[in-house]
């Protein structure tokens, strides 16, 4: 959840953030920069954030169903999750190999915690949540790098 307020935050304009160090005083080299500065910002803003959006979605239905013990409606924000995820695949390639790589290390990751997640039942132990955590903590960590990466563009385009 605290990747989506945080990429909300960054995608939307909000904060400061240093320039890109790439640009050049060449007019070529920055056009070039320049462009693939707002090819990387327009990815962020028409495929990442409403993805996180309905990742963000996806975990607050997820942690209700767990909060209230219901497993078949967890099972559902998993699944919900799992869609999420594919959908954020279909995105790629981004604009920038980088941003690509931490992508799908994010859907790996929510790949990941949306399968063990199905398999919760009622005899699931403290090991089985604390796998959940990591899968989630992995995700959330390379979508703080990914937004950073988007933001950095928006900043320098």
């Amino acid at each position: 959840m605290i990747a989506v307020i945080a990429a909300g935050l960054l995608l939307t304009g909000c904060g400061g953030g240093d320039t890109n160090p790439a640009a050049s005083s060449s007019s070529t080299t920055t056009t070039t920069t320049t462009s693939a500065n707002k090819a990387i910002a327009n990815w962020g803003v028409d495929n990442l954030r409403p993805s996180l959006d309905r990742i963000g979605n996806a975990f607050t239905w997820i942690g209700g169903a767990l909060k209230n013990l219901d497993l078949a409606d967890s099972r559902a924000g998993c699944r919900e999750l799992n869609s999420a995820a594919s959908q954020l695949e279909e995105k790629l390639p981004a604009p920038d190999p980088q941003l690509t790589s931490l992508v799908a290390s994010v859907i790996e990751n929510l790949r990941d915690y949306s399968h063990t997640c199905q398999g919760l039942n009622p005899a699931s132990t403290d090991a089985d949540f604390a796998e959940l955590k990591r899968y989630q903590d992995r995700a959330t960590a390379d979508m703080k790098k990914a937004v950073l990466i988007v933001k950095a563009a928006q900043n320098a385009s």
